[in-house]
């Protein structure tokens, strides 16, 4: 993207928001942008690796869900859901093979991208954006670890609870000491939440209605809110601190 297009300084801005490239100088950041270039996609729009040309790709606008999927049963899981700011594929960026997921779209989305080869040469010759890379990197193996434990060690209320509080926290911004919002689940079908935690959506809806019922979750226009926090971490198993 040249320095000369079209709202180039305001995707700049975007991108300097993102975890990955946040505290870079301008002196760093303007030769990066000259890699990327401006991408939408379709609401329900979804690509498997072979079909993203081995770019990396940082969302700047709405939410995405990456999936794996199952060839001979078609069984899927949910890997996690991306929201602004966030960025794949760190996995074939850190060893330079495609991973077999497909990315999904919740909405219409917005994104830059740029070749793989160009990060890996900035992983190189800048020290600033190693380090962020390193930092995001952790997040991500963590949020993996949890998912791996979350389906080995738990049932299937359990994990449900944790995945709303995890999807909360991410959000840092809580209505009050006990209401969170969770932005990330709005107009989420409870499909999507099965294949989060590995699960049925009749099994999921389930639970769903017992927490509705129980005054702990509130689903309203679409929209998702933890009414009590205290009580969903001891449906999650997780300690209580105030």
């Amino acid at each position: 993207m040249k320095n000369t297009a079209p709202l180039y300084f305001h995707y700049r801005n975007k991108l300097s928001s993102s975890p990955l490239f946040s505290r870079l100088s301008r002196e760093i950041l303007d030769p990066m942008m000259q890699h990327f270039r401006y991408e939408t996609w379709c609401k329900k729009a979804h690509f498997s690796n072979q079909q993203l040309e081995n770019r990396f790709y940082v969302l700047i606008e709405g939410r995405m869900e990456i999936i794996k999927i199952n060839p001979d049963t078609g069984k899927s899981i949910g890997l996690s859901i991306l929201a602004k700011g966030d960025a794949f594929d760190v996995i074939t960026l850190l060893d330079n093979k495609e991973q077999n997921v497909v990315a999904k779209a919740f909405d219409d989305v917005q994104l830059l991208s740029a070749p793989i080869d160009s990060l890996h040469q900035w992983l190189d010759i800048y020290q600033d954006f190693n380090h962020n890379f390193m930092l995001y990197l952790a997040q991500h193996m963590r949020h993996h670890e949890s998912l791996i434990s979350y389906l080995a060690l738990y049932d299937t209320p359990t994990r449900l609870a944790r995945l709303l509080i995890h999807y909360a926290e991410l959000n840092h911004n809580p209505i009050s000491l006990e209401q969170h919002d969770i932005p990330l689940f709005h107009d989420l079908t409870n499909e999507t939440l099965a294949e989060l935690i590995g699960s049925a959506r009749q099994v999921v809806n389930k639970h769903l209605q017992t927490l509705k019922q129980d005054g702990i979750l509130k689903t309203d226009d679409h929209t998702w809110t933890i009414e009590n926090m205290d009580a969903l971490k001891q449906k999650a198993k997780l300690p209580i601190y105030h």
